[in-house]
């Protein structure tokens, strides 16, 4: 009974370890968009002031921006994915003498959660880019 109980808290430590990394590597990939897009946008902020300029709205400099998070999440799901499953082959054979078997909801709730969490990195560099006052860029201000 012992021995069970003392398994089951090391599994449970065990979760909560792997959750935490998961967090943490969640909240790098983050920021890592958000410093990737705040860039974009502040390298194409000549770009922007010429497309509110010429009358475009800020649903589509938003829709821009958003729509670039959404590719690199998808990118970033993708390889997340791909990276996972060699490395869960390799781990669980060499430790557990076994492999995992494939299970299919696993790659589209990866690239959902990626893109999610991408947009949601976006909000920043959004705001930033509605903020473009064209006159003041063509200006070179």
């Amino acid at each position: 009974m012992q021995l069970a109980q003392a398994e089951t808290l090391l599994m449970q430590r065990t979760e909560a370890l792997v959750g935490l990394v998961a967090a943490a590597a969640m909240g790098a990939s983050a920021l890592g968009v958000m410093t990737t897009m705040t860039t974009g946008v502040l390298e194409r902020r000549r770009e922007m002031g010429i497309m509110k300029a010429l009358g475009a709205g800020d649903r589509r400099i938003a829709a821009l921006v958003l729509s670039e998070a959404a590719i690199l999440g998808t990118a970033g799901g993708l390889a997340g994915y791909g990276l996972g499953q060699v490395l869960a082959r390799y781990i669980g054979s060499g430790f557990f003498g076994r492999t995992g078997a494939f299970e299919p909801v696993v790659l589209p709730l990866t690239v959902a959660i990626s893109v999610i969490a991408a947009l949601a990195a976006s909000a920043l560099p959004v705001r930033r880019a509605l903020g473009v006052q064209p006159a003041a860029v063509l200006r070179g201000d």
